[in-house]
């Protein structure tokens, strides 16, 4: 966030006015007086040359009063230069008061307040061995006893051995009784061996009887070495009541060095009531993920609609509330549907009832009429009727199926063994084929180690021998296989044994259990 400029402010001024005329002696007085009205114009002077420093001060003011008013303009100019800096100064004072008798007054004492107005100018600039500073401070206000306002504006410009930064800052203020407003701006800029920003502020506030109002801007730029970021957020708030009401926009982009990139608006209003809060809002994003670039648009409301306005005719034809989608008409070119319900029928355009008919007909009785139909799972039916040639080969269970194990992996000389387990859904003894399969990794850190394979199918096992394993971090990999044919059981095990000696790594991945029943032929 911006923060506040460090340069000087009325204070500083009035300061350096007291210190001057406590130090310079009078070089010119002038006075008239006539009754209780005076007028005075005065001139200070200082110039000092000793072995450490030397300094001049000069201070013009001058005065005017009567028994109600006084008007005032002083003007203090001071250069100073000594072992360690240079420092030059400029102060300008303009004031006026009058004493406002009030019309209550009675004879017993008459109460009264004061107008004033006042137009401070302050300049300096400062120079040392590391450092360089200029900075400029203008302000003016005005008050009477029931408002006052205001205007200052406060710019520095800092330069060090390690910073360089320029920061502005406006205020607009003005109060009449309880009710206010302002606008305030800031604005920095700053750039240090590491990395440079930019930033800028404004808001303006308004509050009468307890009721508020804000809009705040926010813009934001920052570099360095690894990263670059723009980032704007606007914002917009009202109170009332305890009740408020906002809108907030915010607006990103970055990346980096490392190829991230991201882009992101969003804009959200909401209302606060009886402690609740109400939000419709938008995201929109870009963003570089592991996966690879992705976009999205997200929207935050209790009804999402796509208006039209042909002919002058407001209509809805996409409408999302209480969530649901309504559409009125709607062409799909390729459609996916989890779950949907039917009131009335599901036809095709084209369709025509009857034998010779075309296209499709599914009404909500459920007595569907198509042309053809593939069906990839179980047909329960009380009774049917056949025309034509039917081609389909009769099993009693399943015809094929594939198990896959979880994956194992042991260090050291431990072993690694899978083991996958089929039950046939039918009870009769049918044939089948069996393929037991994974593929295998060895590794061995240190030395040449061995490792033996074992894959068993219901007891008929198949030994690869003794694998000598190479040392090294890449490990050896293979797949390995045993198969049988003939097996009648209604239960198939499979398992899978791997036992390594020495420091051996082993694994046993993606094991797969197939099972096959056919009635064609190979030769």
């Amino acid at each position: 966030m911006v923060g506040k400029p460090v340069g000087s402010n009325k204070q500083t001024a009035e300061a350096i006015i007291g210190n001057a005329l406590a130090i310079a002696d009078v070089v010119v007085r002038q006075t008239a007086q006539q009754g209780a009205n005076t007028a005075t114009f005065e001139q200070l002077r200082e110039v000092i040359a000793t072995e450490t420093e030397a300094r001049v001060t000069d201070v013009t003011r001058l005065e005017a009063e009567t028994a109600d008013n006084a008007a005032g303009i002083t003007e203090v100019r001071q250069a100073l230069s000594d072992e360690t800096q240079a420092r030059a100064s400029a102060v300008d004072q303009l004031t006026a008061t009058t004493q406002v008798i009030s019309d209550k007054a009675d004879a017993a004492g008459q109460a009264s307040s004061q107008n004033s107005a006042d137009i401070t100018s302050l300049q300096q600039v400062v120079t040392d061995t590391t450092s360089s500073m200029a900075s400029r401070l203008d302000e003016l206000g005005a008050r009477t006893d029931t408002a006052n306002g205001g205007i200052q504006n406060n710019a520095i410009a800092l330069i060090t051995s390690t910073l360089a930064q320029v920061n502005q800052r406006m205020t607009l203020s003005v109060q009449y009784g309880d009710n206010k407003a302002g606008i305030e701006r800031v604005d920095n800029v700053m750039a240090d061996a590491s990395k440079a920003v930019a930033e800028s502020l404004k808001t303006l506030d308004s509050s009468a009887g307890g009721n508020t109002a804000n809009v705040t801007d926010l813009s934001k730029t920052l570099a360095d070495f690894t990263q670059a970021t723009a980032t704007q957020i606007n914002s917009l708030k009202v109170t009332v009541n305890g009740q408020s009401a906002a809108i907030v926009q915010n607006a990103q982009v970055s990346a980096d060095i490392n190829n991230n990139l991201n882009a992101m608006y969003s804009i959200k209003v909401a209302v606060d009531s009886n402690g609740n809060q109400y939000a419709a809002g938008m995201g929109i994003g870009v963003q570089n993920t592991p996966a690879g670039m992705q976009s999205q648009v997200l929207f935050l409301a209790d009804r999402f609609a796509v208006m039209t306005q042909a002919g002058g005719t407001v209509t809805l034809p996409f409408v999302i509330q209480n969530g649901q989608v309504f559409i009125n008409d709607a062409f799909f070119r390729d459609a996916s549907i989890q779950f949907g319900k039917i009131t009335d029928s599901l036809k095709s355009d084209n369709f025509v009832s009857g034998s010779t008919g075309t296209g499709w007909n599914l009404p909500k009785s459920g007595n569907a009429e198509l042309n053809n139909v593939t069906i990839r799972g179980m047909v329960y039916a009380s009774g049917g009727s056949f025309k034509g040639t039917v081609e389909a080969t009769t099993f009693v269970g399943d015809i094929a199926n594939v198990g896959i194990g979880s994956d194992v992996s042991v260090s050291g000389g431990g072993v690694a063994t899978r083991t996958i387990t089929f039950t046939d859904s039918s009870s009769s003894a049918l044939s089948k084929s069996v393929l037991l399969e994974a593929l295998i990794y060895l590794a061995s850190v240190s030395g040449t180690t061995t490792a033996s394979i074992t894959l068993n199918i219901n007891g008929n096992a198949r030994d690869l021998g003794t694998i000598n394993v190479p040392a090294g971090n890449n490990g050896l990999w293979m797949t390995v296989r045993h198969a049988m044919r003939g097996i009648t059981s209604t239960t198939v095990t499979g398992t899978i044994t791997v036992v390594g000696t020495g420091t051996s790594g082993k694994g046993i991945l993606s094991p797969t259990l197939t099972v096959t029943r056919g009635t064609g032929s190979f030769a």
